[in-house]
């Protein structure tokens, strides 16, 4: 009777390798006509926006572009802050390696950014982005779940631990509100606009995600209050909460997420209130959602088979897959003290705050997970003097975190650092405290490896017959052995062999203890 293999099919993840390279950026920017001479740059922002990735032919193709704001001093007449935005597009091509159902984890930083003043009217902005990420390949294997036909057939089963991607996540959610901004001067014109998004919790249920917190949006604007004009900041949060369909989640399973909100677009519209007024503002914001959903397995596999009465000949194959072993989220605060240069003014009064968290290098230290980086802070101020002048202070301040594990084994590591909130206090004209708080998510993952088997066959016997008399051997036990690879060497069940030896811990048997093996077999040794 032919060997029937009951299967059932695994889906498995592959990390095939991780990338990182750079790509250069560089436009020339006219001022509009409709704005000021610039008389001072003070500062040069950009951020990334991806609008298309994919992988074809062997290749992974990412194109976006950068939405720079160029904040700058005129001297002409009327508010002296000025803005102007611009978008420099990027493409860059990275290199797969293989065919097959691949997809890739990226992230992007803005490593560096500059300009060179050209004239009043000109400037050039150049810059280099960094774009790192990995290659993931999902494979499907036949995993042997019983094998029927032969009935002293022996069979080692093993648990296979993993983690797979059940789903990956990329949506949007749009944010609406109206607000009245109260006694505050007016609004005439909005210099910048920039928001973060706070999510509070992310529950994963029955085919469904559910995401609530806040947005926090910061705007810098003209305002205009008796026919006098200044330069004001508000500050505004907006509650939301959106649910994302999952096929992929069910009950009863162990699920969890690696989710990134982000900013794709910020709306506004001022509105006049029934005086008047321009105190009413329409904000709404787009915010990209992406994810990855992930499901640790535990799967009961055939690795090993054999008969101690017939030939059997299998073929087995390797499959490298992950396991997830720590996903830990945790929230850590920064602080620093920092002082103007010797050439810049006094402060009066500190504007705006903006602050992004970059991570340098991550390292294994025994136990230990270190992850260090930078927090780059750029303060606006408004200088101490009679005339409007505005000045930007710029600082790197370092922070170190550290994340505990209890793997000996090699691990690779993806760590997600948002900047959470920044609160500051004014100590002098020339100091400020920055207390930036940090939400950071550290996940590594354990590369592992086991052989499956994916075909069994009778062999036809070659040996001539013994006779039934029983044959008696001596074994010593070598390091590494273990009960089932000497019980198939000699074609013998592992009970026989316990019970033959009287062996009581079959896991914890000494090196070099003799092993009787008495069998009445038709066949010799293999």
């Amino acid at each position: 009777m032919p060997l029937e293999l009951i299967k059932e099919y695994l889906d498995v993840d592959q990390e095939l390798k991780r990338f990182s390279t750079q790509t250069m950026i560089e436009e020339n920017v006219v001022v509009p006509d409709f704005k000021p001479d610039i008389f001072k740059v003070l500062s040069v922002k950009g951020n990334i926006q991806v609008n298309n990735q994919v992988i074809e032919n062997n290749k992974f193709f990412v194109e976006g572009s950068v939405d720079c704001l160029v904040l700058y001093q005129t001297e002409e007449d009327g508010i002296k802050l000025q803005n102007i935005n611009v978008q420099i597009p990027f493409t860059q091509t990275i290199e797969v390696e293989e065919d097959g159902n691949i997809y890739a984890s990226l992230n992007t930083d803005v490593e560096y950014l500059d300009f060179d003043f050209i004239n009043s009217r000109k400037l050039n902005i150049r810059g280099v982005l960094g774009l790192k990420g990995k290659f993931i390949k999902k494979e499907q294997y036949p995993l042997i779940r019983d094998i029927k036909g032969l009935e002293d057939l022996q069979m080692l089963r093993k648990w296979i631990q993993i983690t797979t991607i059940t789903d990956k996540i990329k949506d949007q959610a749009m944010v609406k509100e109206q607000i009245d901004i109260g006694e505050m001067p007016g609004i005439v014109e909005i210099i910048k606009s920039q928001a973060r998004v706070l999510e509070k919790e992310i529950t994963l249920e029955n085919e469904k995600i559910m995401m609530n917190g806040t947005i926090e949006v910061e705007l810098i604007y003209v305002g205009e209050d008796k026919d006098c004009q200044s330069v004001e900041y508000l500050e505004y949060k907006m509650p939301f909460a959106h649910i994302i369909e999952s096929s992929s989640l069910k009950e009863a399973s162990n699920y969890e997420c690696k989710m990134h909100s982000y900013i794709e677009e910020i709306l506004t519209q001022v509105n006049s209130n029934e005086e008047g007024k321009f105190n009413i503002l329409d904000i709404e914001v787009l915010i990209g959602i992406e994810g990855d959903i992930y499901q640790d397995q535990e799967i009961e596999s055939i690795i090993d088979a054999y008969s101690p009465s017939i030939q059997t000949n299998l073929e087995k194959e390797k499959i490298d897959c992950l396991k997830m072993v720590k996903n830990e989220k945790i929230q850590t605060t920064v602080k620093e003290k920092i002082s103007t240069s010797i050439e810049q003014s006094g402060i009066q009064r500190i504007i705006f705050i903006d602050g992004q968290g970059k991570v340098a290098e991550t390292k294994r230290q025994e136990d230990q997970w270190i992850v260090e980086g930078v927090v780059e802070a750029e303060i606006l101020y408004q200088a101490v003097g009679e005339e409007e002048k505005y000045e930007i202070i710029k600082k790197e301040i370092p922070f170190t975190q550290v994340f505990d594990f209890d793997l000996k084994e090699d691990v690779k590591a993806d760590v997600l650092i948002k900047v959470h909130h920044i609160g500051s206090q004014l100590l002098g004209d020339d100091e400020i405290e920055l207390k930036i708080v940090l939400n950071m998510q550290c996940q590594l993952f354990q590369s592992t490896e086991f052989y499956y088997i994916n075909e069994i066959e009778e062999l036809a016997e070659t040996q001539e017959e013994e006779s039934n008399q029983a044959k008696i051997s001596v074994y010593f036990k070598q390091p590494n052995d273990s009960l089932w690879e000497i019980a198939k060497r000699y074609r013998i069940t592992m009970e026989e062999i316990i019970s033959q030896n009287q062996i009581e811990d079959q896991e914890n048997i000494p090196n070099y203890t003799p092993i009787i093996i008495a069998r009445n077999s038709k066949l010799n040794q293999i």
